[in-house]
């Protein structure tokens, strides 16, 4: 296959993972149920989650679905960052500029979900999307280091 449609697909396909990724974070109504209200402030890291958590048993099956979704969504919604930031920025390499990125994007994701009234600023949503990130980056570097550098 030629190179220049394979760059070129490997951008749109990024430009639809962030499109995706600001959909599902800024016009999603699905996550505001009953467990979380929107336009709230929650600077105490896991608090929600670690009493949702030892109140698992006594969760409706719905509730308990959600949950997980919430956690395992938040970390994977940024894995496939950094392979997307490397193919749109053409640097393959900068872990500092992906990382960067990531926190920036996060934060800024937060912030407008604060003052739009859309969501709530949570510092659980920050670590888990930056966690997220960071474990995309790692991923990235080993498998940039096994394929591709070879």
């Amino acid at each position: 296959m030629d190179s220049r449609l394979i760059k070129y697909t490997g951008k749109v396909v990024a430009v639809c993972y962030y499109f995706t990724v600001f959909f599902l974070t800024l016009f999603t109504t699905e996550r505001y149920g009953k467990l979380f209200l929107t336009g709230n402030i929650n600077f105490v890291p896991f608090e929600e989650k670690i009493n949702y958590i030892k109140n698992f048993s006594l969760l409706y099956n719905n509730e308990k679905w959600f949950i997980i979704k919430e956690i395992t969504g938040n970390l994977l919604l940024f894995f496939p960052f950094s392979f997307f930031a490397s193919v749109l920025s053409g640097k393959k390499n900068n872990k500092l500029f992906i990382g960067v990125s990531i926190i920036l994007v996060v934060l800024m994701i937060e912030f407008t979900q604060y003052f739009l009234h859309i969501g709530k600023f949570d510092i659980d949503d920050i670590v888990l999307n930056i966690s997220g990130g960071f474990i995309g980056i790692f991923a990235l570097d080993k498998l940039s280091n096994k394929w591709i550098c070879k």
